[in-house]
């Protein structure tokens, strides 16, 4: 269900993007009865005088799997020990890990300085989890690898997460092969994520890192809107994509085919610029 431009630091093609988002307010019994028919004359409406300042389009950026486990603006940031992951490191399995940031010592503007995190890990597929072990990345020289089949500091080539700056990546999605993924835990306290606890979690809300931009801060569908269906319902946002001077706006319209087979994506465009 994502979406990424050819920018930022999703590639060097300096696309960029704005939602115009007429339909961001819509109920949920407003989208289920939208149509690519109904909303088209909405989407022709659009017109190049809409399109916004420069400085309000949006670039790609990383949006790492783990987020939230700092506040505040560097220097000044503060663990938010509260935060808790579960990391699905081994798919095959699988097996689980579950972290949390206890505290950040000797942060700059451009690293975190010193991460102090506990953690534990199954060492066998739906076994117990082991002690909570404290432990620190220290930042401050480069990124540090960690690898959870081993519960200790990894390398480039064999690792879970990656601390690295201010982000803490997962071995997933944009960030590397490794198919490990991460769900937040912000109700559960920590010592209460054991073996029994993450049984119960759906497969499908591990996420690994992705891509982030205006498709990610204006999400172009909602999700299971009757509560049972687990599908997805376009909201007919429209969308302008920038590219040098050349500016389209475009409006997705669909993610089933005919058939109803899930991802394939349609959409319509139109050139408004030069």
């Amino acid at each position: 269900t994502g979406i990424k431009l050819n920018g930022g630091a999703a590639g060097p093609g300096g696309v960029t993007g704005f939602c115009l988002c007429q339909n961001e307010t819509a109920t949920d019994g407003q989208v289920e009865a939208m149509t690519a028919a109904n909303q088209l004359a909405a989407f022709e409406a659009v017109t190049a005088s809409q399109i916004p300042a420069d400085n309000l389009f949006q670039s790609d950026v990383l949006a790492p799997s783990i987020a939230g486990w700092f506040t505040g603006t560097p220097p000044a940031v503060t663990a938010v020990a509260t935060n808790s992951w579960v990391i699905r490191y081994d798919a095959a399995g699988p097996r689980f890990a579950k972290i949390r940031v206890t505290s950040i010592t000797s942060p700059t503007t451009t690293t975190a300085g010193v991460i102090h995190f506990d953690f534990a890990r199954q060492t066998t597929v739906g076994g117990a989890f082991t002690a909570v072990t404290s432990t620190t990345a220290d930042v401050t020289g480069g990124p540090v690898y960690f690898d959870f089949n081993t519960g200790a500091v990894g390398s480039a080539s064999a690792w879970s997460i990656e601390f690295i700056g201010y982000e803490i990546r997962v071995n997933g999605g944009v960030s590397g092969t490794g198919g490990v993924g991460s769900v937040i835990i912000t109700s559960t306290p920590f010592a209460s994520i054991d073996a029994t606890y993450v049984a119960t979690i759906p497969s499908f809300v591990f996420s690994s890192d992705r891509f982030g931009g205006v498709f990610l801060t204006h999400k172009w569908y909602r999700y299971n809107l009757t509560g049972t269906d687990n599908q997805i319902w376009p909201v007919y946002n429209t969308y302008f994509i920038k590219r040098g001077s050349i500016v389209w706006k475009v409006q997705v319209t669909g993610y089933y085919d005919v058939a109803a087979h899930s991802r394939h994506v349609t959409f319509r465009s139109v050139q408004l610029t030069n």
